[in-house]
């Protein structure tokens, strides 16, 4: 769809209440509707499952990849799919996606499930190394030459670091393009989230009061990309009423090995959103 001067590209599968689904940074669309947890989901939910701004084949925008901006553009396009009060379900950096949209559009939200979330700005040795190979696309000389070389050997590593301490599932791998996430652009819109917008994710705490969707959060205590309790346990208490759920053991890519629990989680907001 054509929204906010770009192109946004969804997959809209099954039936039932409407679940909007954000993925983390660096990934796709089909991260949580392709693997495991999607043959559940498309079985009781209505599922659009976005590939965010600069990633997979939606276009870049001329604005910093702020979760709030994002928010802005996810919620229009909701709308012109004539989805009036949708479930929000966000990965990761699509967490603080969903979680900005829910405090933005407060009436426009039934419910938020935000899975490993990065709730609150973190930076760590990794993240803004893989930043600074992300500035890297956006230099004519290399964004041709060896930046795609560097971007398959970055993303490789990234994706191994994500899943651990669990190993990188054939599900996974069958259904991401390792193409698409290696290109420039998707690595440069990536480091965009990681360091441009950090005074961003700084200010969206201050908003979570606002949310009034039944929500919850899950995390797994193996997570080496975003810790468990400094993020969700953190959302937890900072949004009174969140269930949160923490899974011994399980790394940053939780839905692949815990895709009941996710189920069972989001059944329960659905349910005290009435739906």
């Amino acid at each position: 769809m054509q929204v906010g001067g770009g192109r946004l590209h969804y997959v809209e599968q099954g039936s039932g209440p409407p679940l909007v689904l954000f993925h983390g940074a660096a990934y796709l669309h089909g991260d949580m509707s392709k693997g495991p947890l999607g043959a559940r989901l498309r079985r009781r939910y209505r599922c659009i499952s976005f590939d965010r701004p600069g990633h997979g084949y939606s276009s870049e925008y001329p604005f910093h990849m702020a979760p709030q901006h994002q928010a802005d553009l996810l919620r229009e396009a909701v709308r012109r799919l004539g989805i009036q009060r949708p479930i929000l379900m966000g990965h990761s950096f699509g967490g603080a996606v969903a979680l900005a949209y829910a405090a933005r559009y407060p009436d426009e939200v039934a419910g938020v499930v935000t899975l490993a979330p990065q709730a609150f700005p973190k930076a760590t040795a990794a993240t803004v190394g893989f930043g600074l190979l992300g500035l890297l696309q956006g230099l004519p000389v290399l964004n041709r030459t060896i930046s795609p070389v560097l971007g398959r050997m970055g993303m490789g590593k990234v994706i191994e670091e994500a899943f651990r301490p669990q190993k990188v599932p054939r599900s996974f791998l069958a259904a991401t393009p390792a193409g698409l996430l290696a290109r420039p652009v998707q690595i440069r819109s990536t480091s965009q989230e990681i360091l441009t917008d950090l005074p961003s994710m700084a200010a969206l705490p201050r908003q979570y009061r606002l949310i009034r969707a039944p929500m919850a959060t899950i995390a797994g205590t193996g997570d080496i990309v975003l810790d468990a309790h400094d993020q969700a346990e953190r959302l937890a208490r900072t949004v009174p009423g969140t269930q949160l759920h923490l899974l011994p053991g399980l790394g940053h890519m939780l839905h692949y090995f815990a895709p009941d629990i996710v189920m069972s989680a989001l059944d329960e907001v659905r349910d005290r959103a009435g739906l």
